[in-house]
């Protein structure tokens, strides 16, 4: 699994668990506001919920040199 997903659901489990929003925040080195937008976006989307939203435009692109 992607690091990201992983650290989303760690983020939902843990706040599931009774941790709270700033206590998984400074153990996990996110904002406040980031555990809670996982935690919302999880609420209303389930496991979908833990991917990224596709964004407008075309996809960044990096160059190696």
């Amino acid at each position: 699994m992607p690091h990201s997903i992983v650290q989303r659901a760690q983020n939902d489990l843990s706040c599931a668990a009774g941790e709270t929003n700033t206590t998984v925040a400074k153990r996990m080195g996110l904002s406040g506001m980031t555990v809670g937008k996982w935690q919302k976006r999880y609420r209303e989307l389930g496991l979908e919920g833990l991917d990224d939203k596709l964004r407008r435009g075309q996809p960044l692109t990096y160059d190696r040199y």
